[in-house]
């Protein structure tokens, strides 16, 4: 006998009941696996959120601190993140903050999910800080707000950067405004200024939105455009950097004179060229005075120098010669009275030695003044005929004479000049310096002549020269009038170095030959 029970409804259930339990189970892997991959998720993003120099932060719906990196506590000024947990978020604001948040930040989180603006934090210090904060919403699975958080950045050194680049601003448009030299930015391809300061206005006399319009061809005079543009041109391609003496006009038509400098630089993305103008006019009205004044000295010193010469030849012809033909008869007035009584022979004697005196003086005078040996042979010669003159007096020094010249000849002027400050230069040192040696130079250093005089002797002081110091005196209106510069170096005791020098002006043959008949 058997019972048999239909059980189909049975095992449909266990079906559905292994279905449900499969069904769970891969539901609770699948989340497990989810949770994990939130886990390695949170564990890289706290690795990140702590290795930050910014600040992290959170806090509850209700304001409170929740989480804090160690970037945002240490702004906050909290000795560790977990001191900021559970206090209120406002405590770090200032008090303005409250309205702010409530006007603009939440509705703009409720409208957008996120809000970015600079606010200031007060630490625990009390120090106001500047920052810039991200805030947004963090919602569950569910949708539902949870958790506010930020993201905050300090802007301290960001600020001390703006204020050192404003205060940087400030000085250099304080200078820009200041200049004395005009200065403009050339646009190459139009050839109008981009920019012009005041002081390039105030020289040429336009305002700045004149100037701004102004071609460069209309602020120079016609005549001079040829040149100018082939400057301008070098200037462009770096060939030059500086010109002198460029011809500038004026809104009423009037010249003036300008050094200009530029470099080429790219500006507002444009080819162009940044200049410097430096009025000269009234240096050169200046020059041009001075220049009168020193035509004038030189023509004095010429004629200075053209009756020394007629004056020694006029002594050499007659005083000399005179006093000559006196000291012969003398002597032999002298040879014929010695049967004469002592006195007689000694009043002659005493004629006679004075007339050897004044003759050698003469002839002293003569080879100071007269300049044979210059006007034959140039300078070196000469300079060397007067070391030989000083060496042959007693007691004379030991004189080294040091000459490098590659020039022949120079202008007729020039070479006096220079002559003439080395003579009274070492005719200084042999008469007050009891030095025992002197070193004399002459040597060519490019474009300039530098000559040198220089002694170990006693020497002195500038400032406590006696009156009638004629010969440094004639040095330097030489120096001044002919030369480049003049260094003069003495101290009692230390002995005297004067060096001056001149510009290298080659004599052609007519100022030669003049020279040489003269």
């Amino acid at each position: 006998m058997s019972v048999v029970s239909d059980i189909t409804p049975q095992k449909e259930a266990e079906r559905e009941l292994q279905s449900a339990r499969d069904q769970l189970e891969r539901r609770v892997d699948e989340r497990t696996s989810a949770l994990q991959d939130a886990n390695e998720q949170l564990a890289i993003f706290k690795i990140f959120a702590e290795a930050s120099t910014q600040g992290f932060g959170m806090s509850d719906m209700d304001g409170r601190v929740v989480y804090a990196n160690p970037a945002l506590a240490k702004l906050l000024g909290e000795p560790t993140p977990e001191d900021a947990y559970g206090k209120p978020v406002a405590v770090y604001y200032g008090e303005a903050y409250q309205k702010l948040r409530e006007t603009e930040i939440f509705p703009e989180l409720k409208r957008a999910g996120t809000w970015q603006g600079e606010l200031t934090m007060r630490s625990l210090s009390g120090e106001l800080i500047p920052v810039l904060q991200t805030s947004f919403t963090l919602t569950d699975e569910q949708g539902k707000p949870f958790r506010r958080g930020v993201v905050v950045v300090d802007l301290r050194e960001i600020k001390d950067a703006q204020r050192a680049v404003e205060e940087n601003l400030c000085e250099l448009q304080a200078i820009y405004d200041g200049m004395m030299d005009g200065f403009n930015i050339l646009d190459m391809e139009r050839q109008t200024p981009l920019r012009v300061n005041p002081a390039l206005c105030q020289m040429m006399g336009y305002t700045e939105q004149e100037l701004l319009k102004l071609a460069a061809d209309d602020a120079h005079p016609a005549e001079d455009l040829p040149w100018i543009r082939e400057r301008a041109e070098g200037h462009a391609a770096g060939r030059y950097s500086r010109t002198e003496n460029v011809p500038l006009l004026r809104r009423d038509g009037s010249v003036f004179y300008a050094d200009v400098a530029s470099n080429p630089i790219r500006y507002r993305n444009r080819r162009c060229i940044m200049t410097f103008f430096h009025d000269i006019t009234k240096r050169k009205r200046n020059q041009e005075a001075l220049r009168q004044e020193q035509d004038s000295l030189r023509c004095m010193l010429q004629a200075s120098d053209h009756e020394r010469e007629l004056l020694t030849r006029e002594i050499h012809v007659g005083v000399a010669q005179k006093i000559s033909g006196a000291k012969i008869f003398f002597e032999a007035i002298y040879r014929d009275c010695r049967n004469l009584p002592e006195h007689v022979r000694e009043n002659a004697r005493a004629g006679l030695t004075a007339l050897e005196d004044a003759a050698a003086e003469v002839r002293t005078w003569l080879s100071r003044t007269r300049t044979p040996v210059l006007n034959d042979y140039g300078l070196p010669f000469a300079i060397a005929d007067v070391i030989d003159q000083i060496e042959d007096q007693p007691d004379a020094p030991e004189i080294f004479y040091r000459c490098e010249v590659d020039f022949d000849r120079l202008e007729p002027v020039l070479e006096n000049a220079i002559f003439r400050v080395i003579q009274e230069a070492m005719d200084n040192a042999w008469t007050h310096s009891q030095t025992e040696w002197l070193h004399v130079a002459l040597v060519q250093d490019g474009e300039q002549v530098m000559i040198e005089v220089r002694d170990e002797g006693i020497g002195f002081d500038e400032n406590q020269l006696p009156d009638g110091s004629f010969g440094l005196y004639g040095i330097r209106e030489r120096v001044r009038l002919f030369g480049n510069e003049l260094f003069i170096d003495s101290a009692p005791g230390q002995g005297t170095c004067i060096r001056a020098t001149f510009p290298l002006v080659h004599a052609d043959s007519a100022a030669t030959s003049g020279a040489t008949g003269d």
